[in-house]
């Protein structure tokens, strides 16, 4: 179902820390620096309309994105190297300048319901994204725009391993031609983050690409827990994958699949 509405954006602005923080500068390990790890994930949130909960009578009615922008100034205080900012420094080893220029905050209205998000299918792939999300000039470079938050579950022995083995090969590529990049974002808690409305009837990554899918945390209609995998394929190998997946759930009753196919390729 196709899904078209008005977004009116007000100007970006940089949100800083509500308190002094520290000027430093922190290397990221050999782990999180390698080039073919340059890249963003855009993440959205979809909350229902309900009533602040809140301590205080006065802030039922509070702005929505007041409350948020004052909330992300207060956690950029223990959290500052988010207020900071992407270098290289030599042997293009990235740190964390923290700068405290703080985070990019865009508030803007949308024309457009939950009911309506949830008819066009509220997972990802969403289909209106290129509506809602603001691209930062330059941000595909990732070097000097706002930090991300890359939540990782990985062994010790395994990060270990692979640092070792990137500082002996001097952090090398990752060729994705053949790969599939599949990563478990449940234990992020993107599902869980409550600014006050409650929990979101959506919370993880946008969309997928080719080789790179994620394990999204969702509920369905009845509220039962879920789990969506996107899956960027193309037209032709998304019929096969798309046949297989029907043959794997007759086959397994009690596993329960919902193919979505929404390829534009």
């Amino acid at each position: 179902m196709a899904l078209s509405f008005a977004v009116r954006r007000r100007a970006p602005e940089l949100v800083a820390p509500a308190a002094p923080t520290p000027r430093e500068t922190k290397r990221l390990s050999d782990v999180d620096d390698p080039e073919s790890l340059r890249w963003q994930v855009p993440v959205v949130f979809v909350y229902r309309a309900r009533r602040w909960r809140a301590r205080r009578p006065s802030a039922a009615a509070a702005d929505p994105v007041d409350t948020i922008r004052r909330a992300l100034a207060a956690a950029l205080v223990p959290y500052y190297p988010f207020a900071g900012r992407l270098r290289e420094v030599e042997g293009r080893k990235l740190v964390v300048d923290c700068t405290v220029e703080g985070v990019m905050f865009v508030e803007a209205d949308a024309d457009v319901r939950v009911a309506d998000l949830e008819a066009a299918g509220l997972r990802a792939p969403f289909p209106c994204m290129d509506q809602l999300l603001f691209d930062v000039d330059g941000s595909a470079a990732v070097l000097g725009t706002p930090l991300l938050l890359i939540q990782k579950t990985v062994t010790a022995e395994y990060v270990r391993s692979v640092a070792d083995t990137l500082v002996m090969r001097g952090r090398p590529a990752i060729d994705t031609a053949n790969l599939l990049l599949l990563s478990d974002v449940r234990l992020a808690g993107f599902h869980r983050v409550d600014f006050g409305w409650g929990e979101p009837v959506y919370g993880g990554p946008s969309h997928a690409w080719f080789g790179v899918s994620y394990l999204i945390a969702v509920k369905n209609g009845a509220g039962e827990d879920g789990v969506a995998v996107p899956v960027v394929l193309p037209a032709a190998a998304m019929e096969r994958f798309t046949s297989e997946i029907e043959r794997l759930r007759k086959g397994q009753q009690r596993v329960h699949f919902r193919v979505q196919t929404t390829s534009r390729i």
